[in-house]
């Protein structure tokens, strides 16, 4: 929070301590003074009717935790409402607010949380303010989120705008340097396998693609794709989240489930028409035993004839395309396979928005591998604890 003398921008140095004479700034100029504390208590000891000019943006009502903090939208408006009232007791009679703040989407729906409207008509008909006027910062460049709706199923087109105030546009190579991160951090809380110099590569082979805009959007969708998986509350949610993932990133999907020496067909995608997925027997195919006993991925490369030996017809990768089968796995039991089909990565070309695909699914299958564990560890010891 700053304060600032009057006439606006005067070189008086006692202003500032005038408004808070018991509080220490962190630092001061002839333009103002910075304090460091909360906001609420500084404005409670600044005098009524003494400041020209509040700006602000405040944590939004992100259903995402920060670690700044962030209360929910269902009780954002009571959050706030306790700023705007000493807000307005301390503005002049001709004094300004200035409230940047954007809206949310509500959990596990393609919908918007209203409460940042519940603000504004709060704000006019509990607090005493009135509306001046709305601007908007136009951001091409903002996140596609939330994933889930406006990179993984494409039902909602992506936001371009926050109510304005001015503030820095952060490079695009920030975000996805952020989402990269974000990306880690979630593996690491979730306890995922994937190493860090695995993601470390990924993020690299991301950060080659050209388009900008394209760049963020990989990462993004990954990341929406991994908190699907991370909302489900089931085994069975858990795979048919990994199932939809993976669809967005490559062009066909197949999850089997492993029942004994037989794969049951358990979700599919992009399987348009040809050989569909059914129930396959282990006996019959080797290379998926192998696959399933040593728990490790069957990579499936399309040979002249379109053909590869040794997997059902509905794994035979199309001609210039690439496949692959991974396990999933729950502690040292594989419990489904996934099967993945997308373009072919050239030997020694430049990755593509197309052909990061394989790492992508990869990345899925293991966060989905660690989903499982947890989930499954959970219900152990509900049941363990229940029975006592």
């Amino acid at each position: 929070m700053t304060a600032t003398a009057s006439p606006l921008f005067s070189a008086n140095l006692s202003a500032p301590t005038e408004l808070l004479p018991d509080w220490q700034p962190a630092y001061r100029t002839g333009l103002g003074a910075a304090y460091i504390g909360d906001s609420l208590e500084a404005m409670r000891a600044i005098p009524t009717g003494s400041v020209d000019l509040v700006v602000t943006s405040p944590p939004y009502a992100l259903h995402f935790k920060k670690a700044y903090g962030n209360v929910a939208a269902s009780e954002y408006v009571a959050w706030f409402l306790p700023f705007a009232a000493e807000i307005k007791r301390i503005l002049k009679d001709d004094g300004s607010f200035v409230l940047n703040i954007a809206g949310s989407w509500n959990p596990g729906h393609p919908t918007r949380s209203i409460s940042q409207y519940k603000l504004l008509i709060a704000l006019v008909e509990e607090i005493g303010f009135h509306l001046a006027q709305e601007a908007y910062w136009y951001n091409p460049a903002k996140m596609p989120v939330p994933a889930e709706w406006v990179t993984v199923r494409r039902i909602r087109v992506k936001d371009a705008v926050e109510r304005f105030l001015a503030r820095v546009r952060h490079n695009i190579d920030v975000h996805l340097e952020t989402l990269g991160t974000d990306l880690v951090r979630a593996l690491e809380e979730e306890g995922g396998k994937v190493s860090a110099d695995r993601l470390s590569d990924l993020a690299k082979s991301a950060s080659t693609v050209q388009a900008q805009e394209g760049k963020l959007d990989l990462l993004a969708k990954l990341v929406g794709s991994m908190r699907m998986q991370d909302e489900a509350t089931t085994l069975r949610g858990i795979i048919e989240a990994l199932a939809r993932g993976a669809a967005g990133e490559a062009a066909r999907v197949a999850v089997l489930l492993v029942d004994g020496d037989t794969l049951r067909s358990f979700a599919e995608f992009g399987y348009a028409g040809g050989s569909k997925p059914a129930d396959v027997s282990l006996d019959s195919f080797p290379a998926l035993a192998r696959a399933v006993t040593d728990r490790q991925r069957l990579a499936l490369v399309a040979g002249t004839s379109g053909r590869v030996p040794d997997v059902p017809a509905f794994m035979r990768a199309l001609p210039g395309n690439t496949a692959l089968v991974v396990p999933i796995n729950v502690g040292a039991a594989v419990v489904a396979m996934l099967y993945a089909e997308g373009p072919e990565r050239p030997v020694g070309a430049a990755p593509t928005s197309a052909s990061l695909w394989t790492e992508h699914v990869e990345v899925l299958v293991r966060h989905a591998s660690s989903r499982l564990e947890n989930v499954t560890s959970r219900r152990t010891v509900e049941v363990l604890s229940s029975s006592r």
